[in-house]
């Protein structure tokens, strides 16, 4: 083939004398890809409409983008001779494919053995960082071009091959067919002949008989003629509708094939949009998690913020309406003590000056109260245990003694060193009412510090909280020992007299003996035993009797006392003392006073 073939070809092909001179000598860096790609684009639009075949070197090409060029411009005078797959000649056409994919396969194999295209190797030693980073761009760009320009063409490329193999196996038949239909027309002929010649014969015959046989002859030999062309008509037809099924086979085969194709591409496809669509719902699902998690938290903390922020306003509130109430309480305190100070100023001269008499200053005990009047607060058990070690410390030499026995500030009185034995009895036998994790904790603790947490804790645990609390706790173990050294002692004078009373009589008498007993216990407080005559096998018993009737009223009365409540009960006693300084003896005395200096005067 010839350039001829394509005229426009020749001004294509500056471009490409140009591209290469500017790779050659650097000129063009930066226009270098752009001219690259329009080339490629130019020469493609060549193939597809005019039939040029453009040479594609091998893919992804080992040597330097010199060498490329050099073997570039040695073949282009050669890149449009020789084989084409665009040829009319169909043996040329498979000549040129076949010398296209052994090029290729030379091209693939020098690839892979790591061959250059001119047998040389360039050093890579001397060059530069620079240069080897541009060397490697070129090489990057020939390849992506060589592999654009190889993947325009094999579409090209098969679409030729298939229609070459349509066209060569429809010239088979189409041969076939022509065969077989010469043979059938010297067939045909030979038989019309016979029979044309047999016409011939016929028009010298003069007998009647003869001619009917011979008419007859030629009509079944005109009939087996036209039913061979009938015959070779059919089978054309069936030819034709079973080449016509065949295509229609060898595309509903192709067609099931794209389809299951494509539907194990889909099923891929789904399967991998599913896990990931999985994930992303999984993801989705732990930060809406983690996100209800923070907002419920912040929930949380907002409305301790707004409780906290409530309460503080209610003790501020509270602060100033006691600031205010104190402020007014001490203008009112200090307008009625300038009061009361000149009636005893009055009172002073009266009796000094007037009477004669000595004077002397009043001590009321509401005169030295500053501000309101509050009610001393109630101790806790604890500050009263603490209280007992402190004053059992002190007096601990006098332990073994009851005579110089303290007292605490209880509402019975109970001396220390009694409260003390009951409790260290108490810490003793109780403790598993104490956690594992607490007694492990105050094993390294001074002995006073241990018992004042163990008791602590036990009584955390029975519910002791008052001062009041402590008490009955106390009283209830000198009682129930007193009960029942009470019961000890009347059993065994029943058992004396049980042989002279009898059963009925002892049975009222049991039933008799502890209530006096209780009676005279509840008459006499003072006469309570020694805690030293409780057995430590007696305090479970005693704390069991004292828990289940400590339960009862509390489940029952569970009054919520407020905090932080004042006692006004004693300001109206206070304040009408004030206005009884001067008793009605003195005011009596100050009018016969004021009688007498008017009968003076």
């Amino acid at each position: 083939m010839s350039s001829t073939r394509c005229p426009t070809l020749n001004w294509l092909l500056i471009p490409l004398f140009l591209v290469v001179m500017a790779v050659k000598f650097g000129v063009a860096s930066n226009i270098e890809s752009v001219l690259l790609y329009t080339l490629t684009a130019v020469f493609t639009l060549a193939h597809i409409h005019y039939g040029v075949r453009v040479v594609t070197p091998a893919m992804n090409p080992p040597g330097p983008l010199e060498v490329l060029e050099q073997n570039e411009e040695e073949h282009l005078p050669t890149q449009i001779l020789g084989p084409s797959v665009h040829s009319d000649n169909p043996q040329e056409r498979i000549l040129a494919r076949r010398l296209r994919i052994a090029t290729r396969q030379e091209n693939r194999r020098r690839e892979a053995l790591g061959e250059y295209i001119d047998g040389k190797k360039e050093s890579e030693e001397d060059q530069s960082k620079s240069d080897k980073q541009k060397e490697e761009s070129r090489l990057k760009l020939a390849k992506l071009l060589l592999c654009g320009t190889e993947l325009v063409t094999n579409i090209q490329v098969a679409a030729d091959t298939r229609e070459i193999h349509r066209r060569v196996e429809e010239e088979e038949m189409k041969r076939q067919r022509l065969e077989k239909l010469e043979n059938e027309m010297k067939t045909s002929q030979d038989k019309f002949d016979e029979i044309t010649a047999k016409w011939e014969e016929g028009k010298q015959k003069r007998i009647p008989q003869e001619l009917w046989d011979m008419l007859n002859t030629q009509k079944l030999h005109c009939a087996g003629l036209i039913e061979d062309k009938n015959k070779l008509i059919s089978e054309l037809q069936q030819a034709r509708g079973g080449e016509y099924l065949m295509n229609r086979i060898k595309k509903v085969e192709d067609y099931e094939k794209q389809l299951k194709t494509q539907r194990v591409w889909d099923c891929e496809e789904y399967n991998s949009i599913k896990i990931k669509l999985e994930r992303d719902v999984q993801l989705n699902q732990e930060k809406l998690e983690y996100n209800f998690q923070v907002l419920k938290k912040r929930d949380e903390e907002s409305t301790v913020i707004k409780s906290q922020q409530k309460r503080k306003l209610n003790r501020q509130s509270t602060l100033t309406e006691d600031k205010k109430f104190r402020e007014i309480w001490l203008m009112n305190e200090e307008e009625a003590k300038i009061l009361i100070g000149k009636a005893f100023d009055v009172d002073r001269i009266i009796h000094t000056h007037h009477l004669g008499l000595p004077w002397t200053a009043p001590d009321f005990w509401f005169l030295k109260n500053v501000g309101p009047i509050s009610q001393q607060q109630q101790k806790s058990a604890t500050q009263i245990v603490e209280e007992v070690l402190m004053l059992t410390e002190e007096d601990g030499a006098e332990e073994a003694t009851s005579e110089h026995e303290s007292y605490l500030d209880l509402p019975k009185q109970v001396s220390a060193q009694t409260t003390r034995k009951i409790l260290m009895l108490l810490c003793d036998e109780s403790g598993f009412l104490i956690e594992n994790k607490l007694q492990s904790l105050l094993l390294p603790l001074e002995k006073s510090e241990c018992y004042l947490l163990r008791l602590d804790a036990i009584f955390s645990a029975l519910g002791i909280e008052s001062e009041d609390d402590l008490y009955k706790l106390v009283t209830f173990f000198l009682k129930y020992r007193a009960r029942h050294s009470l019961s000890d002692q009347a059993s065994v004078e029943q058992t004396s007299l049980a042989s002279v009373l009898e059963p009925a009589e002892g049975s009222e008498e049991r039933l008799e003996e502890p209530k006096e007993s209780l009676v005279e216990e509840e008459q006499g407080e003072e006469t309570l035993p020694s805690p030293w005559l409780i057995h430590p096998n007696d305090v479970l018993k005693i704390l069991e009797a004292f828990v289940s009737g400590l339960k009862k009223p509390r489940d029952t009365q569970a009054p919520r006392v407020q905090r932080n409540v004042r006692d006004n009960s004693k300001d109206s006693e206070y304040w009408k003392a004030l206005t009884t300084v001067i008793p009605p003896a003195k005011q009596s005395l100050w009018d016969a006073l004021y009688a007498g200096l008017e009968k003076y005067q």
